[in-house]
């Protein structure tokens, strides 16, 4: 299930920010729906905890997966940003979050400058500022073949504009799902509109339903809200699970300024909230026993008759919890070998993700291999259910190769490096390396680096920056498969301890790109990742509370006063 989410709204004066869609420049509300939480300097895409809270709600309410609006534009990369450091911080936490997916957002594009070509580097922008990790993948079973694939929206767009774009993002990024808001050649199906009756279905190999949580059947002329009932919501939940679609796209999550919103609102309270989760659970309920494969980082090579870890982010579909009596994950490959379940460490209730770190046996013939990954449900002592094969989630090919033919790698499996830092600040951000090479990384002559791109505004290559040094050496060998953990200190700052340049519209985007070092007869640098950062400028975090100073004193004397500070921000 998808939920349309906007990520432009901007409501604090004091950034340095255009104010967006919540008040027009005299202050008049431009919102027909206002939000329970207020639309005070909170209420902003930039907030970190704005889009945590919307992320928790969603879950809350069923949402599986939140359809990003993107504009190929500096806001919405700042959004994107905070949006991807909100997905972590919950991550961290252990929290249950929607993945996300892209959704172009045609509508406000105009025809001024728009190509197929600004529409793919909006699209790359997405994957550049959200983590692959956090990003809807729908798993490829059967004749679709192998693997994932990513979902995206495009909205706006009329053939035979849209047949361009989405072929141009096809031939630029493989593994696309495309879907198009009205029918298109080049789109694997459609998203359909249902702003008028409140409910639509999309036939074809996707069966899409839409909903559409506003008023329907309303002249041009009335007030949004003049004929929003929540009964024709949920008259229109009840033809989606008589339809049975494979998917359903709910319009939308927080369109204020449509009215169309389920989000928690002063005019409507939780209704619309309640209905989508009541209705949710129905929709989503697949049986007993049901996963799907969310996120994995096997390699798509790997040396034949090694072991290499892995981590593994199933979603539970099924409508009982996956317990650690009673569920394992069964790894198969195609040549029927199979490891043995791997029992679930914490509990995982219906809907909610459950992550698995394992160690994969690669198989000893060299040639692709195809790795299935299933869930299988036993007795409360452990037992599988006689006759019961796994319920499969998902899967992927691996290529078996010869320890020569495989060069140096290395792999990020985890880091908590933040999306926006202060300069100059210090940060210790805690990675895991693996090593998907062939060669051993030795410890005390391997090092870990952090290191500052530029790129330019206009495009380019990437150049290094002069930043204080940020590196740590390995204390262990690393053999081919398996991983490294360490703590690396970064100073976002010139060698001299001077500031860099704070980011903004227009100047370069700073890249950071964390590197491998080999030291020995080797000499080589790996880049093992690289994602984009904002620089900000360093705010100390005083937030004062407390404060008991009396409204009269008496001259000529020092008198104590009670006042409580609090350190929100990121140094000591």
């Amino acid at each position: 299930m998808f939920a349309r989410y906007r990520v432009d709204y901007q409501c604090d004066p004091r950034k340095n920010l255009p104010l967006r869609s919540a008040a027009a420049p005299s202050g008049q509300t431009l919102l027909v729906t206002h939000p329970l939480d207020g639309t005070g300097p909170w209420f902003s895409y930039d907030r970190v905890d704005w889009h945590r809270i919307q992320l928790t709600r969603m879950r809350e309410a069923g949402v599986d997966v939140a359809a990003v609006t993107v504009r190929p534009d500096w806001e919405s990369r700042v959004a994107l940003t905070a949006l991807a450091a909100a997905l972590s911080a919950l991550e961290t936490n252990g929290s249950d979050y929607p993945s996300v997916c892209f959704w172009l957002d045609g509508n406000a594009l105009g025809t001024a400058g728009f190509s197929a070509a600004s529409a793919c580097d909006a699209l790359r922008m997405f994957f550049e500022c959200v983590p692959a990790r956090f990003v809807a993948h729908v798993p490829l079973l059967g004749e679709n073949g192998p693997g994932v694939a990513s979902v995206v929206v495009l909205d706006g767009l009329q053939p035979p504009v849209l047949d361009e774009v989405a072929a141009e993002m096809r031939t630029r990024m493989p593994g696309l799902i495309i879907l198009g808001t009205v029918p298109s050649s080049q789109a694997d199906a459609t998203v359909p509109s249902a702003a008028q009756e409140g409910f639509a279905i999309s036939e074809g190999a996707l069966r899409i339903a839409s909903l559409y949580a506003g008023s329907v059947h309303r002249e041009s002329q009335e007030h949004p809200l003049a004929r929003r009932v929540p009964n024709e919501y949920r008259s229109s939940w009840r033809r989606i699970l008589t339809n049975a679609p494979d998917w359903v796209f709910i319009e939308s999550w927080n369109d204020h300024t449509a009215g169309s919103e389920i989000v928690p609102t002063v005019e409507y309270g939780l209704e619309y909230l309640d209905i989508t989760k009541a209705h949710a659970n129905a929709f989503s309920s697949k049986g007993a026993v049901g996963g799907s494969l969310i996120y994995a980082d096997l390699p798509a090579r790997a040396a034949a008759n090694t072991t290499c870890a892995a981590t593994f982010v199933l979603r539970n579909l099924g409508s009982t919890p996956w317990t650690p009596e009673d569920t394992s994950v069964v790894l198969t490959w195609d040549q029927g070998q199979t490891q043995p379940p791997i029992a679930v460490s914490n509990t995982v209730a219906p809907g909610e993700l459950g992550t698995f770190r394992v160690r994969v046996p690669i198989p000893n013939a060299p040639g692709v291999h195809r790795l299935r990954i299933g869930i299988q449900k036993g007795t409360k002592k452990g037992a599988s259910t006689p006759n019961a094969p796994p319920a499969q989630a998902g899967m992927m090919e691996v290529e078996a190769v010869a320890a020569s033919d495989l060069p140096w790698r290395a792999h990020v499996v985890a880091a908590s490096l933040p999306r926006a830092a202060e300069t100059p600040s210090s940060y210790t951000v805690t990675l895991i390396l693996r090593n998907d090479g062939s060669a051993v990384w030795r410890g005390g002559e391997t090092y870990v680096t952090a290191r500052l791109l530029e790129e330019p505004a206009a495009g380019g290559q990437p150049v290094l920056t002069d930043m204080a040094d940020a590196s740590i050496a390995l204390s262990a060998d690393v053999p081919p498969g398996g991983e490294a953990k360490v703590d690396l200190p970064i100073t976002f700052a010139h060698p001299d301890g001077s500031p860099f340049r704070f980011s903004s519209e227009g100047s370069p985007r700073y890249l950071l790109r964390l590197d491998v070092d080999i030291g020995g007869e080797a000499a080589v640098t790996l880049p093992a990742d690289l994602r984009e950062i904002q620089l900000v400028e360093t705010d100390a975090g005083v937030t004062f509370f407390n404060d008991y100073t009396p409204s009269r004193l008496p001259g000529g004397r020092r008198v104590p006063v009670p006042i409580g500070v609090r350190n929100r921000g990121p140094q000591t």
